[in-house]
């Protein structure tokens, strides 16, 4: 039986007798579309979830979704530690990675200015590594899709008068040291900048 393109599918049965080498296809011989959603696995950039061509298979995130994304995780002086108070907000994050199975976050950490450079840097990574930490330990799905940057001191939210007081500056700083976080496709067209 002729099967031109070799996915065991012989050509008098083969819907698609061209498929690639190493797509995996179904008893008609086409690719397998495990979602539904008409792009076919091997193309899909979200195969659990159903989205639509132009999005490369993956959904769109719901306003809900984007607005929770938005929300930052704050940290008090020269701590890593998640606060009880961020706790709802992280474990309604987990429920958006449920329902969006395919997708990467991105949790970018942040410090104030006080401290080197050095030491900021370390203790940004901290902070995103401590929000990650709490994800997994809450059961996300697929952990490695969480994926941590720390920024130090290097993108402050407030721009802080360093000539000031540390009392006058305190508030300014606390909007400083954060998590933030990014929701994307599985392309990882995060911005890592």
């Amino acid at each position: 039986m002729p099967d031109s393109d070799g996915d065991g599918v012989p050509d008098k049965d083969d819907k698609c007798p061209d498929t690639p080498r190493g797509v995996q296809v179904g008893a008609d011989g086409c690719p397998v579309d495990s979602d539904g959603d008409g792009v076919p696995d091997n193309e899909d950039l979200c195969p659990n979830s159903p989205g639509t061509a132009e999005t490369k298979g993956c959904p769109e995130l719901d306003e809900r979704t984007k607005k929770l994304i938005e929300e930052k995780v704050r940290f008090e002086f020269d701590q890593a530690r998640v606060q009880d108070g961020y706790r709802q907000l992280l474990d309604s994050i987990v429920v958006a990675l449920e329902k969006y199975p395919d997708h990467v976050l991105l949790i970018k950490g942040h410090a104030d200015h006080i401290g080197s450079e050095e030491y900021n840097q370390a203790l940004s990574e901290q902070r995103a590594q401590a929000v990650k930490d709490y994800l997994i330990q809450r059961g996300v799905q697929n952990p490695d899709r969480l994926v941590i940057r720390g920024y130090g001191e290097t993108q402050p939210i407030v721009k802080v008068n360093t000539r000031l007081s540390k009392a006058r500056t305190a508030a300014a700083r606390a909007q400083n040291r954060r998590v933030g976080f990014e929701m994307n496709t599985p392309d990882m067209q995060l911005n890592l900048e």
